[in-house]
């Protein structure tokens, strides 16, 4: 299991701009290894509320305590791909 990169946030102004890149780097890397699990536990038959699930309980215990924004996964109809060639045949 990895640890949080910090228990408790503390406001960025507190950190030198080394410590600063240093977590930076480290939450990128941390970023990558979640992305990774996410999508080694995608396969056929899977659904996209399952999909959310298991990114939000894999980042929950890699210790990622805060998100920009929610996990974006979409399949089939909900992707961008599939949009344009309904359009495109409309």
């Amino acid at each position: 299991m990895h640890e949080p990169l910090l228990a408790q946030p503390e406001p960025v102004a507190q950190y030198s701009e080394k410590q600063v890149i240093a977590l930076t780097q480290a939450a990128h890397e941390q970023a990558w290894r979640l992305l990774e699990e996410i999508s080694a536990f995608l396969r056929p038959g899977i659904t996209e509320a399952e999909a959310v699930a298991f990114a939000h309980s894999t980042a929950e215990r890699m210790g990622i305590e805060k998100n920009w924004h929610k996990p974006y996964i979409y399949f089939g109809s909900h992707t961008l791909l599939t949009r344009i060639i309904h359009a495109n045949q409309a």
